[in-house]
Parts: C-alpha cells; structure tokens; sequence
C-alpha cells in the first residue's frame, strides 16, 4: 500500500492510499506470516538513476534489505544492502 502524508500540527502525521507510486511518501509492507512485523518504510528516491519517463528510482528498505521499484514492469525487486 502505498501512502502520501500530510503533517497536521495537533495529530502529527495523517496518511491517505495513493495510486501513483511517484505520488507517495511512504509505503507500508506487511511481510509473510512469521517473517516479523509491519512497518511503514519512507519511500528514497535515487535521482542518478531514472526510468524511460524520466522519474527518479524509488526505493526502500526494510528489514535490512533493500526493495527498488521497477516502474516499467510495475514491480518491487529485492537487493541487499
């Protein structure tokens, strides 16, 4: 699932589900049964490397593994870090 968020100055942070990965800030992954927690990970974008439209790469990491968006096969990939 994938969040933009906004800061609200009394509640802190408010989180709504984006269709357009470029539009979100976060990303929020829930692993396998077993396979530990939940987590909201800030989504990184790397700017040196860029897809055929021209967007930055979108990335994140999560439990010590690092996942790169493909956006030209609308896929996650895992890679280590």
């Amino acid at each position: 699932m994938l969040m933009g968020a906004t800061r609200l100055p009394w509640f802190g942070v408010a989180a709504a589900q984006v269709k357009d990965p470029f539009e979100a800030q976060y990303i929020k992954v829930i692993p396998a049964e077993h396979r530990g927690a939940g987590e909201l990970c800030p989504l990184q974008r790397n700017p040196d490397v860029r897809d055929r439209a021209g967007r930055p790469q979108l990335w994140f990491s999560f439990q010590r593994r690092k996942f790169e968006y493909d956006a030209d096969e609308r896929k996650v990939r895992q890679r280590r870090l």
